[in-house]
């Protein structure tokens, strides 16, 4: 509210050159965004207002797919929207290192991946299931908030839950885990000590 729409390149903040070019969007306008952004969703409309703040899913066309932050700041609405790409990359386009697909592969354990914001988390997850997509016959289930890449099934049988579309939140859906008999889980965000402990 109050600026216009920007667009972060090369790490520096700048207005987006869109139209109609807006100088100053209103709280009306950024509300009726933020209201076609997140939909029916109740839960959505819940967590902003007893929390502040929802993530979600948004998709532009079949090309732009979008995670999206509408949070409150200083009693105003304001979103923050991140490019998800449609290509999941492979391992030596991301310059990751080989012994990767080994632990992609291995029959049992735990990969605990963690980093800020940005650092590339999702999109080195993305293609460590699609790693194992192209080689194994497996049963994935993943449990995101919201869906981030979206996988076609090559050798791998891949079930996507959205949290709040597809089960209630992350403890829930782990405990339907047991019934869903997945080979490989991706918990996309420990958030709780109940997650966690799951």
């Amino acid at each position: 509210v109050g600026r216009p729409y920007q667009v972060e390149s090369f790490g520096e903040l700048k207005v987006a050159n869109v139209a109609p070019r807006i100088q100053a969007l209103t709280r009306f306008q950024t509300e009726k965004i933020a209201l076609n952004i997140m939909g029916t969703d109740r839960r959505l409309l819940h967590e902003l207002a007893a929390k502040g703040a929802c993530d979600c899913g948004y998709q532009l066309g079949t090309d732009a797919r979008f995670r999206v932050n509408i949070f409150m700041a200083r009693g105003k609405p304001s979103l923050a929207a991140r490019l998800i790409s449609s290509t999941i990359r492979r391992f030596e386009e991301l310059y990751l290192p080989p012994i990767l697909g080994d632990v992609s592969m291995a029959a049992q354990g735990l990969i605990l991946l963690a980093g800020v914001t940005g650092s590339g988390k999702s999109t080195t997850i993305a293609a460590m299931l699609q790693y194992v997509n192209e080689r194994k016959k497996a049963h994935i289930v993943t449990l995101e908030d919201p869906i981030e890449y979206i996988f076609t099934d090559d050798q791998c049988t891949i079930n996507q839950r959205e949290i709040g579309i597809d089960c209630a939140n992350f403890n829930e859906a782990l405990r339907a885990l047991v019934r869903e008999n997945p080979d490989i889980v991706l918990v996309g965000e420990m958030r709780d000590k109940e997650t966690f402990e799951a």
